[in-house]
């Protein structure tokens, strides 16, 4: 588990992103990293992150927050279900 969003931001790009801690130790430290949009998908009320591996997320950089800002609270955006195995 990664924990919280901590924010949903546009990049440089056009793109948008997850903002969520990773690393630490029991939710203490870590660092800031985007996880593409495309990268994380809704199962119940909590987020999977999916097609990315525990050592690929230890290679994300701390997010750099030059040139994205904050998603208005009233925009849409569109993201993937995921379904819990059975």
């Amino acid at each position: 588990m990664l924990g919280r969003v901590l924010q949903v931001v546009r990049l440089t790009d056009g793109g948008v992103a997850i903002l969520m801690r990773y690393g630490g130790f029991l939710g203490w430290g870590g660092r800031v990293i985007a996880l593409p949009l495309d990268q994380v998908a809704l199962l119940g009320s909590e987020l999977e992150v999916i097609d990315l591996t525990p050592t690929q997320l230890d290679g994300f950089s701390p997010f750099r927050s030059e040139g994205a800002f904050a998603l208005p609270l009233n925009e849409k955006i569109h993201m993937g279900l995921a379904r819990a195995a059975h």
